[in-house]
Protein backbone atom coordinates (compact mmCIF):
# COMPACT_ATOMS: atom_id res chain seq x y z
CA UNK A 1 0.00 0.00 0.00
CA UNK A 2 1.45 3.19 -0.78
CA UNK A 3 1.91 6.25 1.60
CA UNK A 4 -0.58 8.48 0.03
CA UNK A 5 -3.23 5.27 0.26
CA UNK A 6 -2.26 4.91 4.15
CA UNK A 7 -2.74 8.69 4.45
CA UNK A 8 -6.62 8.22 3.62
CA UNK A 9 -6.93 4.95 5.47
CA UNK A 10 -8.74 5.54 8.79
CA UNK A 11 -7.15 5.62 11.68
CA UNK A 12 -8.56 4.51 15.10
CA UNK A 13 -6.55 6.93 18.23
CA UNK A 14 -6.65 5.15 21.41
CA UNK A 15 -6.35 6.94 24.68
CA UNK A 16 -5.28 5.63 27.60
CA UNK A 17 -7.77 4.43 29.59
CA UNK A 18 -9.20 2.00 26.64
CA UNK A 19 -5.59 0.27 26.75
CA UNK A 20 -5.94 -0.05 30.86
CA UNK A 21 -9.58 -1.25 30.38
CA UNK A 22 -8.87 -3.68 27.49
CA UNK A 23 -4.49 -4.57 26.65
CA UNK A 24 -5.61 -6.12 23.53
CA UNK A 25 -8.01 -3.43 22.05
CA UNK A 26 -5.14 -2.60 19.70
CA UNK A 27 -6.08 -6.40 17.82
CA UNK A 28 -10.19 -5.21 17.77
CA UNK A 29 -9.96 -2.77 14.91
CA UNK A 30 -9.86 -5.25 11.65
CA UNK A 31 -8.42 -3.95 9.03
CA UNK A 32 -7.80 -0.40 10.57
CA UNK A 33 -4.70 1.24 11.31
CA UNK A 34 -4.85 2.32 14.81
CA UNK A 35 -2.82 5.06 16.58
CA UNK A 36 -1.29 5.33 20.14
CA UNK A 37 0.01 8.97 21.08
CA UNK A 38 3.42 8.71 22.38
CA UNK A 39 1.98 10.64 25.79
CA UNK A 40 -0.10 7.40 26.26
CA UNK A 41 2.86 5.39 26.84
CA UNK A 42 4.23 7.69 29.67
CA UNK A 43 0.75 7.87 31.26
CA UNK A 44 0.81 4.09 31.41
CA UNK A 45 4.49 3.90 33.16
CA UNK A 46 2.30 5.34 35.80
CA UNK A 47 0.38 2.71 36.08
CA UNK A 48 2.73 -0.71 35.72
CA UNK A 49 4.05 -0.74 39.28
CA UNK A 50 0.36 -1.38 40.48
CA UNK A 51 -1.26 -4.83 41.91
CA UNK A 52 -4.68 -3.90 40.61
CA UNK A 53 -5.87 -4.84 37.49
CA UNK A 54 -5.19 -1.39 35.96
CA UNK A 55 -1.54 -2.47 36.70
CA UNK A 56 -1.55 -5.61 34.79
CA UNK A 57 -3.04 -4.30 31.63
CA UNK A 58 -0.57 -1.68 31.38
CA UNK A 59 2.21 -4.32 31.66
CA UNK A 60 0.28 -6.68 29.11
CA UNK A 61 0.24 -3.58 26.75
CA UNK A 62 3.48 -2.59 26.79
CA UNK A 63 4.92 -6.22 26.62
CA UNK A 64 2.77 -6.40 23.45
CA UNK A 65 4.38 -3.15 22.34
CA UNK A 66 7.76 -4.99 22.87
CA UNK A 67 7.08 -7.77 20.84
CA UNK A 68 5.73 -5.92 18.01
CA UNK A 69 8.70 -3.62 17.42
CA UNK A 70 10.76 -6.67 16.73
CA UNK A 71 8.19 -6.90 14.04
CA UNK A 72 8.95 -3.32 12.39
CA UNK A 73 9.11 0.39 13.16
CA UNK A 74 6.22 1.80 15.73
CA UNK A 75 7.07 5.02 14.26
CA UNK A 76 6.04 4.07 10.45
CA UNK A 77 4.14 1.00 11.87
CA UNK A 78 3.44 -2.53 12.43
CA UNK A 79 1.24 -4.75 10.73
CA UNK A 80 -1.17 -6.34 13.00
CA UNK A 81 -2.97 -9.67 12.94
CA UNK A 82 -6.60 -8.22 12.34
CA UNK A 83 -5.02 -7.06 8.65
CA UNK A 84 -4.12 -3.39 10.23
CA UNK A 85 -1.60 -1.51 11.36
CA UNK A 86 -0.05 -0.08 14.68
CA UNK A 87 1.50 3.19 14.87
CA UNK A 88 3.06 5.32 17.71
CA UNK A 89 2.15 8.76 17.08
CA UNK A 90 3.98 12.02 18.08
CA UNK A 91 2.10 15.64 19.29
CA UNK A 92 2.34 18.53 16.40
CA UNK A 93 3.56 21.21 18.23
CA UNK A 94 3.39 23.43 14.73
CA UNK A 95 -0.45 23.07 15.63
CA UNK A 96 -2.12 26.04 16.68
CA UNK A 97 -3.33 25.40 19.78
CA UNK A 98 -6.81 26.32 21.51
CA UNK A 99 -6.10 29.08 24.31
CA UNK A 100 -9.13 27.35 25.29
CA UNK A 101 -7.65 23.81 26.53
CA UNK A 102 -4.73 23.35 28.69
CA UNK A 103 -1.79 21.81 26.75
CA UNK A 104 -0.28 20.57 30.04
CA UNK A 105 -2.99 18.66 30.94
CA UNK A 106 -2.31 15.25 29.67
CA UNK A 107 -5.90 14.32 27.93
CA UNK A 108 -5.76 17.65 25.94
CA UNK A 109 -2.47 16.75 24.57
CA UNK A 110 -3.57 12.86 23.22
CA UNK A 111 -7.02 14.96 21.83
CA UNK A 112 -4.61 16.97 20.15
CA UNK A 113 -2.26 14.15 18.72
CA UNK A 114 -5.36 12.92 16.63
CA UNK A 115 -6.09 16.84 15.79
CA UNK A 116 -3.04 16.30 14.06
CA UNK A 117 -3.77 12.64 12.62
CA UNK A 118 -7.27 14.33 11.16
CA UNK A 119 -5.39 17.76 9.85
CA UNK A 120 -2.86 15.75 8.05
CA UNK A 121 -5.91 14.34 6.16
CA UNK A 122 -6.01 11.08 7.72
CA UNK A 123 -9.74 10.47 8.63
CA UNK A 124 -9.82 9.70 12.60
CA UNK A 125 -11.48 8.57 15.46
CA UNK A 126 -10.70 9.22 19.06
CA UNK A 127 -11.68 5.92 21.00
CA UNK A 128 -12.11 6.83 25.01
CA UNK A 129 -13.75 5.69 27.88
CA UNK A 130 -13.62 9.37 29.38
CA UNK A 131 -17.14 11.33 28.25
CA UNK A 132 -15.37 14.59 28.68
CA UNK A 133 -12.20 13.94 26.64
CA UNK A 134 -15.30 12.91 23.98
CA UNK A 135 -16.86 15.96 24.27
CA UNK A 136 -13.78 17.92 24.14
CA UNK A 137 -13.03 15.85 20.88
CA UNK A 138 -16.24 16.90 19.48
CA UNK A 139 -15.54 20.18 19.72
CA UNK A 140 -12.56 20.37 18.15
CA UNK A 141 -14.15 18.35 14.90
CA UNK A 142 -12.80 15.16 15.93
CA UNK A 143 -15.32 12.22 15.28
CA UNK A 144 -15.08 10.29 18.93
CA UNK A 145 -16.33 6.86 20.39
CA UNK A 146 -16.81 4.83 23.51
CA UNK A 147 -14.64 1.78 22.97
CA UNK A 148 -17.52 -0.91 23.68
CA UNK A 149 -15.52 -4.16 23.31
CA UNK A 150 -17.12 -6.65 25.59
CA UNK A 151 -20.17 -4.51 25.93
CA UNK A 152 -23.17 -6.03 26.76
CA UNK A 153 -27.19 -4.71 26.18
CA UNK A 154 -28.64 -5.03 29.47
CA UNK A 155 -31.71 -6.56 28.06
CA UNK A 156 -29.20 -9.55 26.96
CA UNK A 157 -28.10 -10.38 30.05
CA UNK A 158 -28.85 -13.95 31.99
CA UNK A 159 -32.06 -13.76 33.81
CA UNK A 160 -31.40 -17.25 35.47
CA UNK A 161 -34.11 -18.64 33.67
CA UNK A 162 -35.15 -19.98 30.37
CA UNK A 163 -38.32 -20.11 29.04
CA UNK A 164 -38.70 -22.55 26.49
CA UNK A 165 -42.28 -23.27 24.24
CA UNK A 166 -42.85 -27.18 24.28
CA UNK A 167 -46.13 -28.85 22.57
CA UNK A 168 -48.87 -30.12 25.01
CA UNK A 169 -48.25 -34.08 23.45
CA UNK A 170 -44.36 -33.94 24.72
CA UNK A 171 -45.19 -32.96 27.98
CA UNK A 172 -47.63 -35.90 27.85
CA UNK A 173 -44.72 -38.28 27.26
Amino acid sequence: MSEKELQHQKMYVLDTNVLLHDPRAIFNFNGAHVGVPLLVLEELEKFKKETSERGRNAREFVRQLDKLRTEGSLTEGVDLESGGKLKILFTDNSLPMSSSLNIDLADNEIIFTALAVKLSGTPVTFITKDLNARVKADVLGIHSEDYLKGHVPKDEFFKGWVRLLVPPLQLKK
